[in-house]
């Protein structure tokens, strides 16, 4: 009995300072593999040369990020001149705010020995990449004073955000900020929305924005989304005459989650909206609309607000451009038509 009892309290023992034993084992620190990679410039971009996105292989110590003497941009007239550099979100970019419109090609070199990586491995000095300012032709607007001003952002092709300020899309007068181009006649654009960033105000808006011009108080012609976080709908607005209250559908598709694919296409004056969930099945917002007050050639491009003048928000635009009802579809023409559109891979007889 005597022996069992001993035997007893010694697996007792044995399983208490084993499991304390295990226990210690599991607080100890676990040893991992040194960053020992430096980082490197992966990409220099510009929409619309009035700013340029400089893009890094991975996360930066932010003590010499936002210096603006780390960074030199050159273009074929010489060094160009920014104002002021701001850092994206996850220290992984910046972006340089121009003094005056860069052009292509341009080349911006690290000038300050004290850029590192989050593990403090040196960006080279002297590292350079060389960008391109995009050939679209786009133009960055503050509609009616919106603060702060715009700013746009891309690392990469198809990607576009946009910070903005502004009071409203809507009333009888517009502040917004509005990246667009002129197009002629007839289109059919599209563009994905991924999100909405910093978002302090529950109607904040961004979307495709088709507009007779810059006035604040100009006929338009919107459909975008809201935040999830705040009235989380679809809407279609409009504007049918200079200095109008803007028009809009009470049938309001949710959002829900991001992300959200919105497409305008125009057929004369009229124009008509759709939105859709994964980009191929389309569900049209509100009704056609016969914008007579739009010219021939129209403003047409991508509209977003904070719907807080002086505070930003952020809208994650991907993918933006005319829309390929079936990106993939392959045509044979055996007779010559007199007139017909294909619609596809844009083989346009007319």
């Amino acid at each position: 009995m005597i022996k069992n009892e001993l035997l007893l309290m010694k697996m007792t023992l044995l399983m208490t300072f084993g499991l304390a034993a295990f226990a210690l084992g599991l607080s100890q620190p676990q040893s991992q593999a040194q960053d020992i990679t430096p980082p490197f410039l992966v990409s220099a971009t510009s929409l619309d040369g009035t700013s340029v996105s400089l893009c890094f292989s991975e996360a930066m110590n932010r003590s010499d990020l936002g210096n603006p003497f780390t960074y030199s941009v050159e273009d074929e007239f010489g060094p160009a001149d920014y104002d002021f550099v701001s850092i994206r979100p996850g220290d992984g970019a910046v972006v340089l705010h121009m003094l005056g419109a860069v052009s292509s090609p341009f080349t911006v070199t690290i000038q300050s020995s004290g850029l590192s990586d989050r593990a403090g491995n040196p960006l080279p000095l002297g590292a350079s990449v060389t960008g391109m300012v995009s050939s679209a032709g786009w133009t960055l607007a503050d509609v009616g004073g919106s603060s702060p001003a715009g700013s746009l952002f891309s690392c990469f092709p198809g990607q576009l955000d946009m910070d903005a300020g502004g009071r409203n899309i809507g009333e009888t007068a517009d502040q917004f900020t509005y990246l667009h181009r002129s197009r002629t006649n007839n289109f059919d654009v599209q563009v994905r929305v991924d999100g909405l960033l910093n978002v302090g105000h529950p109607t904040a808006k961004a979307g495709l924005h088709i507009r007779q011009s810059l006035d604040a108080g100009s006929p338009f012609f919107m459909v975008y989304v809201t935040p999830i976080n705040g009235s989380n709908y679809i809407e279609l607005r409009f504007r049918y005459e200079p200095g109008q209250d803007p028009w809009y559908y009470l049938a309001r598709p949710p959002v829900n989650q991001f992300p959200i694919w919105l497409r305008v296409k125009r057929t004369g004056r009229t124009l008509t909206s759709y939105f859709s969930r994964e980009g191929q099945n389309w569900a049209q917002v509100g009704g056609p609309e016969n914008m007579a007050q739009l010219p021939a050639v129209s403003l047409v491009g991508l509209g977003t607000v904070s719907h807080i003048n002086g505070v930003a928000t952020t809208a994650e635009y991907r993918d933006f451009g005319d829309t390929l009802l079936h990106p993939d579809a392959q045509f044979t023409i055996t007779r010559q038509p007199t007139n017909a559109t294909l619609e596809g891979r844009a083989i346009i007889f007319l």
